[in-house]
């Protein structure tokens, strides 16, 4: 079942890049990069989602990342 999550998510994807790809000048060379970045790095989390649907959210990371900073600035 989770492949066939994955199958629809790379074919919105595809879909979503075939539709807004063309639509862009071919002097938009910063702006073609930062579609294809973000829109690469959303199908990945897209895809660590669907494999793993208990991962920890972006708050969780923040509040693991600073909690030492916290610690160190109440004392």
């Amino acid at each position: 079942m989770k492949w066939a999550a994955i199958m629809g998510v790379t074919a919105l994807f595809v879909f979503m890049t075939m539709y807004e790809w063309p639509k862009m000048k071919g002097q938009m060379r910063r702006e073609k990069t930062a579609f294809a970045a973000l829109t690469i790095l959303a199908w990945a989390l897209s895809i660590l989602l669907i494999c793993y649907p208990d991962m920890p959210g972006p708050t969780q990371w923040i509040n693991a990342i600073f909690k030492p900073l916290v610690t160190f600035l109440e004392k």
